[in-house]
């Protein structure tokens, strides 16, 4: 039964009760378009059709509030503020219900002209959370815009490391001098590179450890364990971009980085061993980079360098991201670009090791059978010859030989 009352602000509300149905009201201008709304409802319900999509009416601006409210203050992506208001500004009066798959993917073919692929796939991975959480996590009845809408290919991954005189150079425009002046009045008074005395301990500190800027900037003094035999750094679940604590080992470099700097007084309410925002760092490392001449070079790519270093260092793939805080062995490889000298060179060493044969069976190894002798003594000559490699004359000392003499 559908009943149609004028409310005291002069609109019409329609409101439908059916047995075995919620009762679902709304609001309209006039009292016809109230009735409409109220003939089509009962209709469906009589036809067994109606959908609930009091969910799907309400606007895109609803839906993120709800979503700000209870997500955004456990995210630590300084983007995050900039992506909500972009979906703000271009959709948030919309309502649900008609936005359609359509509409993204025209919204993504115009965002492209004015910002990079990788900016637009951001944008969009956000917008899929939002949805995918009030789908999944507030039970909504909704469907996503961006269901089936592919976001833009990502661009070449990032690979850049610093050489030794670049990282020099920009460690000197991190740190405060004197610039050169004319006559003995102005001498010393005029000043270059960074005024913050922390910015070029942060940069040592970023390399060694490979710890993101966010996790660096809210690093506190008891996080750290001075006095372990190797001394590290426990960031807790909140502090990190995973919401996964983890324990950072610190090398000797970043232990010697530690010591050198000023410690607050216990009671002081200011525990932070880099007091300095996220945004001042990465505009202090721009104005940096300018000084000291050097192209395209942000503070994330002391991260890289720090990963493609415990590798390097023969440290496992587990273990580097165990410090790095990488809970996917993908997110590893993008951060590991190896040196293509030092890869050559071990590649020459391990060329050395085969030229000069195979290493002689340990003492007491014994053959399965007399022709399993022989036929390992063919196999070895053919080695020796270059017509089998390694793998296959290893190959026939597990089938010739016993268990115990199967080891060179």
């Amino acid at each position: 039964m559908a009943t149609v009352t004028r409310r005291e602000s002069g609109r019409w509300q329609a409101k439908v009760r059916k047995a075995g149905a919620p009762a679902i009201s709304r609001t309209f201008r006039t009292k016809a378009d109230a009735e409409a709304w109220a003939r089509k409802l009962e209709s469906e319900q009589e036809r067994g059709v109606w959908r609930d999509t009091s969910d799907s009416d309400r606007t895109l601006d609803d839906l993120l509030d709800e979503y700000a409210r209870e997500r955004l203050p456990a995210m630590l992506s300084v983007a995050t503020p900039y992506i909500l208001a972009r979906w703000r500004e271009d959709f948030g009066s919309r309502r649900i219900s008609t936005m359609t798959p359509r509409d993204m993917a025209a919204w993504r073919d115009e965002r492209l002209k004015v910002v990079a692929s990788s900016t637009v796939a951001r944008e969009m991975s956000f917008l899929r959370g939002v949805f995918s959480w009030a789908i999944k996590r507030k039970l909504y009845n909704i469907a996503s815009p961006l269901a089936g809408v592919p976001a833009p290919p990502p661009p070449q991954a990032r690979a850049r490391r610093l050489s030794s005189d670049e990282t020099a150079r920009l460690r000197e425009a991190l740190t405060d001098a004197a610039h050169p002046t004319q006559g003995a009045k102005r001498s010393g008074n005029y000043r270059t590179g960074a005024r913050n005395a922390l910015l070029a301990p942060l940069l040592d500190f970023a390399r060694e450890t490979g710890m993101r800027r966010g996790e660096i900037c809210a690093m506190l003094w008891p996080w750290i364990d001075l006095g372990a035999a190797v001394p590290t750094v426990s960031i807790p679940a909140e502090a990190t971009k995973t919401r996964r604590a983890r324990v950072v080992p610190l090398t000797s470099v970043a232990e010697a980085i530690l010591r050198t700097l000023p410690r607050p007084a216990p009671d002081e309410k200011d525990q932070r061993v880099f007091p300095v925002s996220a945004g001042a760092v990465t505009q202090a490392i721009r104005r940096a980079r300018k000084r000291a001449g050097i192209e395209d070079v942000r503070l994330h790519d002391m991260r890289h360098e720090a990963v493609s270093r415990f590798i390097e260092l023969n440290m496992s793939v587990p273990d580097a991201m165990a410090i790095a805080g990488h809970s996917d062995p993908r997110s590893s490889a993008r951060y590991t670009h190896l040196d293509p000298q030092r890869l050559g060179a071990k590649l020459r060493k391990q060329e050395a090791a085969s030229s000069a044969g195979l290493a002689p069976l340990k003492k007491g190894s014994k053959f399965k059978s007399a022709a399993l002798e022989a036929l390992h003594a063919s196999a070895a000559a053919m080695y020796k010859a270059g017509t089998i490699d390694k793998a296959a004359m290893g190959h026939f000392d597990a089938v010739c030989l016993t268990k115990k003499g199967a080891v060179r």
